[in-house]
């Protein structure tokens, strides 16, 4: 491989992760909060049910899922001890 290959390769690589959104793709996100105190609740686990894709809230309460394709999704959300 010339050095200008790899460098066209190398770009091309660096660029694509640069792009954060993919068209027709999105992002699931929130916060979970108590519904009494309004108090984050940390490490809840939320799962989406049609493809099994999961994450857990972080220790404000907010998750991120995806990227993931834009259209309806189920979530189960579980918190042990809750």
């Amino acid at each position: 491989m010339r050095f200008s290959d790899f460098f066209t390769v190398f770009f091309l690589l660096a660029l694509s992760t640069l792009t954060d959104a993919q068209p027709g793709k999105g992002y699931i996100q929130g916060r979970v909060l108590d519904e009494q105190s309004k108090e984050p609740l940390q490490y809840v686990n939320i799962l989406v049910v049609e493809n099994g894709m999961g994450t857990r809230t972080d220790s404000s309460g907010y998750f991120r899922l995806g990227p993931i394709d834009a259209r309806y999704y189920t979530l189960k959300i579980s918190y042990v001890g809750y």
